[in-house]
């Protein structure tokens, strides 16, 4: 287990195999992609749900009642992260033209599969098999990364660590990083 940034130093230096490195550049790609992403996405939900114009249904589809929404039934959603309580009709025609959006802005050609959730995911594939590849050096386990704050944490130190041990290796990435900050 190691317990200071020098220790973590010494292991990347001494323990840091190639597919250490390819899962970290895996990692950097993909966040890159994600932070490229996000904002023209972000606009494009939002254009998607001032056109729908949805309204919270504090229901389930089988119609039981959603404790803490159904007090809201009828009010206007305005946030993405609770586009999911509006009715099922509301959902389908959100997603439709959010799907429309995203394809005329040049993003995705599958219908009904968000590119956005497409590159999330790839992220958060990589950072698990990168975390696997690091017990070797860190004597961390994925097990004890459950809480995304402790993981980001985590891989925040090891990325900026590893970068600056290894900065050959990742200069190609450097520029496509800095800009889609």
């Amino acid at each position: 287990m190691i317990y200071s940034k020098d220790e973590m130093i010494k292991n990347i230096k001494t323990k840091c195999s190639e597919d250490i490195l390819k899962s970290t550049r895996l990692v950097l790609e993909s966040i890159t992609l994600v932070r490229a992403i996000s904002p023209i996405s972000d606009k494009l939900r939002q254009q998607a749900i001032d056109k729908v114009k949805p309204t919270y249904y504090g229901y389930t589809d089988s119609g039981i009642p959603v404790p803490g929404i159904v007090e809201l039934t009828s009010t206007r959603i305005t946030k993405w992260e609770h586009v999911s309580f509006a009715n099922a009709d509301e959902k389908k025609e959100i997603f439709s033209y959010y799907d429309k959006l995203m394809k005329k802005a040049g993003y995705g050609d599958k219908p009904g599969v968000c590119y956005r959730l497409q590159c999330e995911s790839i992220l958060l594939a990589a950072e698990g098999v990168l975390i696997h590849e690091l017990e070797a050096i860190t004597g961390i386990k994925s097990s004890r990364l459950i809480l995304r704050e402790h993981r980001e944490k985590y891989l925040d130190i090891f990325l900026k660590t590893i970068v600056t041990i290894n900065p050959e290796y990742f200069d190609s990435l450097k520029t496509k990083t800095l800009t889609a900050s």
